[in-house]
């Protein structure tokens, strides 16, 4: 059940039981389990095993993070769509979120624009 809930984030799983053996473990694990341990458990094998399970909670994190990287170009900015069109980043942005833009000018871009006094607007 707690598979079918679809959740942000993923929930890692260990299965604490009396049954013991190898169909068991596979059973546990074909169930949805991450990892598997039997009673009588010892508290510093349930640690290490938890310690496990934070380390790969933390890569799927890192895999997530990855997965939402915008396939921008390096020239003009704009962002490439799942279906391989290109859209200027303030329309992509904000056709999938509620951001808003103003735009002003950044110091830098003043200073290669040769030192021009742009004032921002918001």
């Amino acid at each position: 059940m707690i598979r079918a809930r679809h959740t942000e984030s993923y929930v890692y799983l260990i299965l604490l039981t009396a049954f013991t053996g190898k169909g068991n473990y596979l059973r546990g694990m074909s169930e949805g389990a991450d990892d598997f341990v039997t009673k009588p458990f010892d508290m510093d094998e349930l640690a290490a095993r938890i310690r496990v399970g934070e380390r790969i909670l933390s890569l799927e994190h890192k895999i997530s993070r990855l997965e939402g990287l915008l396939p921008i170009c390096a020239y003009c900015k704009n962002i490439r769509d799942e279906n391989n069109n290109w859209h200027q980043m303030e329309y992509y942005v904000a056709d999938r979120s509620n951001a808003e833009f103003t735009h002003g000018v950044c110091p830098s871009c003043i200073e290669k624009m040769g030192g021009t006094r742009v004032r921002n607007i918001e």
